[in-house]
Formats: structure tokens, C-alpha cells, sequence
């Protein structure tokens, strides 16, 4: 018998923020090869196939078709073979009878951007550049602060 811990949603695009399943291909007690994929979830963009990063096998659904879930969120009960924890995956609360994992906890540093990496619209971009304006020094008010066109407040012509 493998190990047994939960797959999380990964992110799968720059700015999402959370997904909705929109349909299982894998159902509990399917038998699972690395890169097959298991389920589709819609991003804020588009529809993407979430493939498996390892072999294993579907042991339950913890989200439903319809279900919208954050990043990292857990949607998957899998089993996995080997020592190695399954990339996408974490360990789970199973009950004492099952055998013990190791949790290693993951630190993820957030640095801000260098001025020449400020996140911008490409339209943002392009009109700065055609203008002599500095992305560093403007406050953006999209998404995570990226800087959207408005924010540059240009004249209009």
C-alpha cells in the first residue's frame, strides 16, 4: 500500500487566486499515470486539464464539479508509492491507523518586484515608455497593484 495525502490545486496561471472544478476525469479508485489528467478547472482566464505529477491512484474527491477552490486548496485524497512526497501534494489528518508522514513546512519569501519588473498591462507599458513616465514611481490599482493604463493619467489628445 502507498502513502496517502491530499492533492492541492496549483496554481495555474500568474494571477489566480482560486479555481472552479469543472469536471472530474479520474473517480475514486481510478488508477492514476504521471501526466494523465485528473480533473478541468476554469481559472480566471481559461479552462486548463490539471495533469498528475506522479503514478498513484484517485481515493476520493474533497471538491466537487462546481466547487470553487483556493490556490493550494486541498481537492484530492491520492495515494502515492515511495518515500518522496508527490510534487502538488500535501499530507493529510488520517486516522491513527494510518502510517505517519513527515510534514515539511514550505517558506515562500514574497520580494518586490525591481522597478523595471513592476507589474504593468502591456498597454501600461507601452504608453509609459511612449511618454518618458517611470512604472516605479506610480501607484497601480489592478490586481495585486499592477499598474493599468489609467493610472498613468496622461493628457488626453
Amino acid at each position: 500500500m502507498g502513502r496517502l495525502t491530499q492533492m492541492a490545486l496549483p496554481r495555474l496561471g500568474e494571477t489566480m487566486e482560486e479555481g472552479r472544478i469543472t469536471a472530474w476525469l479520474k473517480q475514486p479508485g481510478e488508477a492514476f499515470k504521471r501526466g494523465e489528467t485528473l480533473l478541468e478547472c476554469e481559472t480566471d482566464k481559461t479552462v486548463v486539464e490539471v495533469p498528475a505529477l506522479t503514478d498513484g491512484i484517485l481515493r476520493a474527491h474533497l471538491a466537487n464539479a462546481g466547487d470553487r477552490v483556493p490556490v493550494d486548496g486541498a481537492i484530492a485524497d491520492i495515494e502515492v508509492e515511495g518515500d518522496a512526497p508527490a510534487p502538488g501534494a500535501r499530507a493529510s489528518s488520517l486516522p491513527a491507523s494510518a502510517a505517519p508522514t513527515t510534514v515539511i513546512p514550505v517558506i515562500r519569501t514574497l520580494t518586490a518586484a525591481p522597478p523595471s519588473q513592476r507589474r504593468a498591462s502591456p498597454a501600461a507599458r507601452r504608453l509609459a515608455r511612449r511618454h518618458g513616465v517611470a512604472l516605479d514611481t506610480l501607484a497601480g490599482t489592478g490586481r495585486n497593484g499592477r499598474v493599468m493604463v489609467q493610472d498613468l493619467a496622461l493628457p488626453v489628445t
